[in-house]
């Protein structure tokens, strides 16, 4: 995507390494990623089950986030197909919006893409999607040898060219050595302060989801504040006091009173 004026680019987002954190969070939908915008969020990432919701969301983030960098993830183990493919989704993405895509794929497929020119978001340490290798979800780099393996993993994807590092639940003392050592920005999550910048899901933030992990932090819960509202207005539409004759609309009596002639002409009863 060629970025408007106004709007943080990849060049932009990595010389941001070592002046100030980066903020990252995740949107599926347009008022959240407007939200994100305005308190100055950099970086949102969305995504789809497929290309055509990836495509539909990317399409809705945009336009809610013009000024934002906006992250796509590819649908989980397509860009493992071949380099082709990875290749063909990022340019689906690129074409709806997105200035970079999270492909979820080993570094040399992240090599092939970036040849072609895509940024590429990548990630270390704990990484869900192939969690099963390493026992389920856990951290990721507690001995010198899984942390030895963080920083291999995180070098050979900047070499691939990667735009940018996310890494997950590393030790903040790890992932700050590791951080130091690279050139692109390393983002963490749940990696502690020595990273270039944070990643919170905008679900853990307002308290939108269901069990908060240890590394996230809730700021607003948004869940109670919503089955409140609801509730209120259930009790106002049973009591009666919502509708107000300030919701309602009018019409002219002379319009009322043709619309029930009309009515009366038809046969209506009431």
């Amino acid at each position: 995507m060629i970025p408007k004026r106004g709007q943080l680019t990849i060049h932009g987002m990595q010389q941001l390494k070592g002046k100030r954190q980066i903020i990252m969070t995740a949107a599926l939908d347009y008022w959240t990623a407007a939200a994100a915008q305005e308190a100055g969020v950099d970086i949102i990432i969305t995504w789809g089950e497929n290309y055509e919701s990836m495509v539909a969301k990317i399409k809705e983030v945009r336009r809610a986030a013009p000024r934002a960098l906006i992250d796509a993830g590819l649908p989980a183990h397509l860009p493992l197909i071949s380099d082709e493919e990875a290749i063909r989704g990022a340019v689906m993405a690129m074409r709806a919006g997105a200035d970079m895509v999270y492909p979820g794929a080993p570094p040399e497929r992240v090599a092939a893409m970036a040849k072609q020119g895509i940024p590429c978001h990548c990630h270390v340490g704990l990484v869900p999607m192939v969690s099963t290798w390493i026992g389920g979800i856990r951290a990721f780099g507690k001995t010198s040898e899984e942390a030895l393996k963080v920083y291999q993993d995180a070098l050979a994807y900047q070499e691939a060219g990667a735009a940018l590092l996310e890494m997950e639940l590393v030790p903040d003392r790890v992932a700050a050595e590791i951080a130091k050592r690279l050139r692109i920005p390393v983002i963490a999550i749940g990696s502690g302060a020595g990273c270039d910048g944070q990643h919170m899901y905008s679900s853990d933030i307002l308290g939108t989801a269901g069990r908060i992990p240890r590394h996230a932090k809730k700021y607003r819960d948004f869940y109670k504040e919503a089955v409140a509202a609801f509730k209120e207005f259930k009790g106002e539409v049973d009591s009666g006091a919502f509708p107000t004759r300030k919701n309602l609309l009018d019409i002219k009596n002379e319009e009322f009173e043709s619309f029930m002639k009309g009515l009366q002409a038809a046969g209506g009863t009431g």
